[in-house]
């Protein structure tokens, strides 16, 4: 999933993904120049990696921006920020794949479910890098 606005998100389901407009995004996703922002980004670019992908251009991870504008916090976790922040509770990934003997995998989620819920991740992760970028500068530590 990706945003770069505000409330918006799209998503891309990979495995109906085509051959060509899979190698749209690999090309995106491995520009330098073109800029990437995330919430706990390391984990996308393992992901990525799994795939062929050799993600390039990270500049900014809002997991990594918590920490640092407030070290002593209890959890960084997107959803946790996402409340704290914006007060707003996003769709937990329980309500997806279930917890425990009866936990699914994502895969085997319909993509009407996954798509709202992976939306909602790249729009939050992008609204806490607007936000932490921001406080970031106006303080010190930039």
């Amino acid at each position: 999933s990706f945003s770069y606005q505000e409330g918006h998100g799209a998503y891309i389901s990979w495995p109906s993904c085509s051959e060509k407009n899979k190698q749209r995004v690999k090309k995106i996703l491995e520009e330098p120049t073109l800029k990437k922002t995330g919430h706990n980004i390391k984990y996308d670019l393992h992901v990525f990696q799994n795939a062929g992908i050799a993600l390039a251009g990270i500049a900014f991870d809002s997991m990594v921006g918590a920490y640092v504008l407030n070290p002593g916090g209890r959890s960084y976790g997107l959803d946790t920020l996402a409340f704290n922040e914006f007060g707003y509770q996003k769709i937990s990934i329980e309500s997806l794949i279930g917890s425990g003997k009866k936990q699914i995998s994502m895969a085997d989620v319909p993509v009407e479910k996954v798509s709202p819920y992976a939306c909602e991740d790249a729009d939050f992760a992008w609204r806490l890098y607007e936000l932490f970028l921001r406080r970031l500068k106006e303080s010190t530590l930039y």
